[in-house]
């Protein structure tokens, strides 16, 4: 058996509790799941579960107290601090909002020829054609590398943030509601484009979202969190279809289609 992409095992996570002095409140509870290569994992829960918790410590951007996470069956902790740096870049995030992501002061082509010289992989004599071609990857015109975010729409400076991210060649993005301020058309082009990536590049990708009829068209399992805990995990048209936890049913029964879907069941 290949080893996963992305394996979080006992993950606990904890924040300052404000309102006592001293105390922390738990935000990630002994989280374990696994993302394999070339598979996209919905994560999904309500706001305030812990999904974004996790997604920044699985990337090193928030302290984690105890637990492990393995990017290609290597703790970065474990690693010197130049080759943390290195190893972390297989995994890139994608924010919920591309303005506040992007520098509005520099043009778009900027933004991902910086991404590159920090990659260090592409010479800086080839990296304006590598720009055009990251653009082209995500379905947009290389003219608009002199743009600045302003002039774009919300799905473009969505699809520039996925190609910055994607500048660095990781092996795995972490997508936090990458898709929730967007409207209906323009979400249906940007899942078509996580597909893709995991077609053509075998991309691996924990998406995070707390829609489960986005994740219905996109992912290929879906683990379900509730209150800082994994509560379900399986594939995507078994947990849809035959949910076991109560909070998946909740979920579940939020979405109009699936609660039409699951009383036209029950009726038979």
């Amino acid at each position: 058996m290949s080893t996963p992409m992305l394996e979080v095992t006992g993950l606990t996570v904890s924040h300052a509790d404000r309102d006592r002095p001293g105390g922390r409140l738990v935000a990630v509870d002994e989280v374990s799941l696994s993302v394999g290569a070339g598979e996209i994992l919905g994560l999904v829960g309500e706001s305030g579960c812990g999904k974004s918790t996790l997604a920044r410590a699985v990337v090193g951007l928030q302290p984690v107290d105890r637990g492990s996470v393995l990017l290609d069956g290597v703790d970065a902790r474990a690693l010197s601090r130049c080759r943390r740096r290195s190893h972390r870049r297989r995994a890139q995030m994608v924010f919920q909002n591309p303005f506040t992501s992007l520098d509005p002061h520099r043009t778009i082509g900027a933004a991902i020829t910086e991404a590159l010289a920090v990659g260090g992989t592409v010479p800086r004599a080839a990296r304006r054609a590598r720009v055009a071609d990251l653009l082209d990857l995500v379905g947009l015109d290389p003219a608009l590398t002199t743009r600045r975010p302003r002039e774009l729409s919300g799905g473009q400076c969505q699809r520039v943030a996925i190609a910055r991210a994607l500048a660095v060649e990781p092996r795995l993005l972490v997508c936090d509601e990458p898709v929730t301020a967007l409207d209906v058309s323009v979400q249906a082009r940007i899942l078509n484009l996580f597909m893709h990536l995991r077609d053509t590049l075998g991309t691996a990708c924990l998406f995070i979202t707390h829609d489960l009829s986005v994740l219905a068209q996109l992912a290929d399992r879906i683990a379900v969190m509730h209150e800082g805990r994994i509560v379900e995990d399986g594939p995507t048209h078994e947990v849809l279809t035959r949910p076991r936890d109560p909070q998946t049913r909740r979920l579940l029964d939020a979405v109009p289609t699936f609660a039409r879907e699951s009383t036209m069941r029950g009726q038979r």
